[in-house]
């Protein structure tokens, strides 16, 4: 159990599905009459749920209460696979704006002829405005490359994201050139 419990504490995986993987790892395994009692002994989700959660809270920090209290780094700024995800915060208390995308997503952006954008305000964190991304479209699909946090839907803010988004796909690329 503990080994399941580590993995969900490490994990950004949902806690169910973690567990599920853990289980199917054992009876995958060698199945054996060890890993036959392993597994029967083992409870069901619902008995260890509270506690899985439980863990898990330990190490997530705290909800913010204020744009200050934001606090973006390690795994908080990366993809699963570890890969850097944070494009940029410019840290403007009241106006802060906090973009996410990979240098993938970014190449995809600049290359394609055709993107898209969209602003959504339902499911936006309540201390930012809206939740805007980037599209583009790929042998067909439709795919989001950029996703940033605005604090609000003027001109000037999206002028400022979108001089922040060229300033660092610019960086990017001279980086990728030099390589």
């Amino acid at each position: 159990m503990s080994q399941i419990t580590n993995h969900c504490v490490e994990s950004i995986s949902p806690i169910p599905s973690i567990f599920d993987e853990e289980l199917n790892q054992l009876r995958d395994n060698d199945w054996d009459d060890t890993s036959k009692v392993v597994v029967q002994r083992l409870p069901i989700f619902y008995t260890v749920e509270s506690s899985l959660y439980r863990a898990c809270r330990k190490q997530t920090p705290p909800l913010p209460k204020t744009l200050t209290d934001i606090t973006l780094d390690g795994r908080w700024t990366e993809t699963s696979t570890s890969k850097p995800y944070l494009l940029f915060d410019d840290g403007k208390q009241n106006n802060r704006m906090i973009a996410f995308a990979t240098s993938e997503n970014l190449a995809e952006l600049a290359t394609s002829d055709v993107f898209f954008s969209d602003g959504t305000f339902y499911t936006c964190p309540t201390m930012f405005h809206q939740i805007y991304s980037n599209h583009v479209q790929i042998e067909g699909i439709v795919t989001p490359v950029v996703y940033v946090l605005l604090p609000g839907k003027s001109l000037a803010i999206y002028n400022r994201f979108l001089t922040l988004l060229q300033e660092h796909m610019t960086t990017i690329w001279k980086l990728g050139t030099e390589n």
